[in-house]
């Protein structure tokens, strides 16, 4: 499984700024007779194309979500070396909490144990940590400088 092959929004303006001189041209031979407006044409010819990039598993989150949903006690120490990369450096806050929920429960159901240091220094939880951080270092007091 290789998750990290995301299709990001520059890669879908790169995507719509190749295809659009082909599909001008199909618009202005084909659909332009029937009276539908180029724009909602393109739009709809765009959304197509992306839901068809999910659906055959380009989408990262699709790919960890879907390792996530058929792992096995024989093959989660596997799986989640394989996602942790991705729940690491990619993940947002909320596909990572719930990634994170799914795979504990999974772990629980199996009897095994989550190791405590997995995915701990993920990107989506910095500013919790940062923020955690600052706090317990106002509430910390400081040395007396002893003379």
């Amino acid at each position: 499984m290789h998750v990290h092959n995301s299709l990001t929004e520059n890669d879908a303006r790169g995507i719509c700024h190749v295809l659009h001189p082909f599909i001008q041209i199909v618009y202005h031979f084909l659909i332009k007779p029937s009276g539908v407006s180029f724009r909602s044409m393109f739009r709809t010819i765009i959304l197509v194309l992306l839901s068809v990039t999910c659906v055959l598993g380009l989408s990262p989150i699709a790919n960890v979500r879907r390792a996530i949903d058929r792992v096995t006690k024989e093959n989660f120490a596997t799986v989640t070396k394989e996602v942790e990369p991705f729940l690491s450096a990619e993940a947002g806050t909320t596909f990572y909490a719930k990634s994170m929920k799914r795979l504990s429960h999974k772990a629980k159901a199996f009897g095994m144990d989550m190791p405590k240091t997995y995915a701990q220094d993920a990107k989506a939880t910095e500013k919790r940590r940062m923020k955690q951080d600052a706090f317990i270092k106002s509430k910390v007091p400081e040395p007396i400088a002893s003379e």
